[in-house]
C-alpha cells in the first residue's frame, strides 16, 4: 500500500515538473509581428550584446559579446567585475581601466548595477559554474541563483533564492520615497520587485512582488517616468536552438510595464503592453532594450541592434 502511494506521489511530482518545464519552453506559442513604428538596423554590432547604458546626453555604451563565446566554453573564464572611468570630450569617449574585482560569490553573473564607486549589486543566474552541473540545475529548476551586494572586497547574498535571475535595475530616486530594485528572471518568466534597505543594502523578501509576464525576461531597463521596459524571449526552445546555431531564428518581444505612480503603492497596480514582437526574421533573441525620447534601442543575444520609433500614444 505504501509503495503504491509513494510511486503515485513520485509520478505526480515528476509529471507536474515536466508539464511546467514544457510550458516554459513554449512549444504551444506562436509569435506574430508587431512594431511600435518604423524600425531600422544599426550598423557596427553583429555579434550580439548583453547590456546597454544610455546617458542623459544621449550617448549609449553597449556591452557586446565575443562571436565565438558559448555556454559550453564558459568555464574557460572567471567571473569578475571590471571598473572603468569614463572620460568625455568634444570629439570622443574614452574608458580608463581602474581595477578588477573577484569574489567567490561571483559565480554565474548576468548583470551588474552600481550604487557607488566600489559598491554594486550583481545577479547570479545559478550556483554551479561547470556546464554539466549547470544543466542539471537548469532542468531541475533549482532556485540557486540570487542577488549579491559587494562593497569593496566584501560580497554577500542579499536576496532570497531565485530561479535564474538575469537583469537588475534601480528605480529612479525621484519617483518614490523608497528605493526599489527590479530583477528580471529568465526562466522564471517575469519580474521581482524588492524594496532596498539603505542601512544594510538587503533586499526585503517580505516586500517582494512578482509580476508574471509569460515570457523569458532577459534584461530590464527603467525609463524617466519610473516604468519598466523588458527584452524577452517568448519561445524558449527556439532561443536554445539559436544559441547553439545563430542561423536558427528565435522570436523577440519587448514589453512595457506601466505603474500607477499616483498611488501610495505604485507597483500594486500596473499595465503591461507589448511594444515590439518579431518571429526572428528581423531580430532574433532580443536581449536588452532602452527607451529614450520616443525611441527604442533593442539589442539581441547573437545578432544586431534595432532603432525603432515609438509612435505617439503607444
Amino acid at each position: 500500500m505504501w509503495r503504491v502511494l509513494l510511486i503515485s506521489f513520485l509520478v505526480v511530482v515528476v509529471g507536474q515538473h515536466l508539464i511546467t518545464f514544457l510550458y516554459i519552453m513554449g512549444y504551444h506559442k506562436y509569435v506574430y509581428k508587431h512594431r511600435p513604428g518604423n524600425c531600422r538596423k544599426l550598423a557596427g554590432i553583429d555579434n550580439g550584446m548583453q547590456d546597454i547604458e544610455v546617458f542623459l546626453d544621449g550617448f549609449a555604451l553597449v556591452a557586446s559579446v565575443k562571436p565565438k563565446c558559448s555556454w559550453s566554453t564558459r568555464t574557460c573564464f572567471k567571473d569578475s567585475i571590471e571598473i572603468f572611468e569614463l572620460h568625455q570630450d568634444a570629439s570622443k569617449l574614452q574608458l580608463k581601466f581602474l581595477r578588477q574585482m573577484q569574489d567567490i560569490q561571483m559565480r554565474r553573473m548576468s548583470d551588474v548595477q552600481a550604487v557607488g564607486p566600489r559598491q554594486f549589486y550583481i545577479t547570479n543566474e545559478g550556483y554551479h559554474k561547470d556546464f554539466p552541473m549547470h544543466q542539471i540545475e537548469h532542468y531541475m529548476m533549482f532556485p540557486w541563483g540570487g542577488v549579491v551586494y559587494c562593497d569593496g572586497d566584501v560580497c554577500r547574498q542579499v536576496s532570497n533564492p531565485l530561479y535564474e535571475p538575469s537583469g537588475i535595475q534601480l528605480s529612479p530616486v525621484w519617483t518614490n520615497v523608497k528605493m526599489f530594485i527590479y530583477i528580471s528572471t529568465l526562466y522564471g518568466m517575469g519580474l521581482q520587485i524588492y524594496s532596498r534597505d539603505a542601512s544594510d543594502n538587503l533586499l526585503s523578501a517580505q516586500s517582494a512582488q512578482a509580476i508574471n509576464l509569460g515570457s523569458l525576461v532577459d534584461k530590464v531597463s527603467v525609463d524617466g517616468r519610473g516604468n519598466l521596459w523588458a527584452a524577452s524571449h517568448p519561445v524558449a526552445h527556439k532561443l536554445k536552438s539559436h544559441l547553439e546555431d545563430r542561423r536558427n531564428k528565435a522570436p523577440s518581444q519587448i514589453l512595457h510595464v506601466k505603474f500607477d505612480h499616483n498611488t501610495a503603492s505604485p507597483h500594486k497596480k500596473y499595465e503591461v503592453f507589448e511594444m515590439y514582437s518579431d518571429d526572428g526574421t528581423e531580430l532574433s533573441a532580443s536581449s536588452v532594450v532602452v527607451f529614450r525620447q520616443s525611441k527604442l534601442l533593442i539589442g539581441s543575444r547573437r545578432g544586431h541592434m534595432l532603432l525603432c520609433e515609438v509612435q505617439a500614444g503607444r
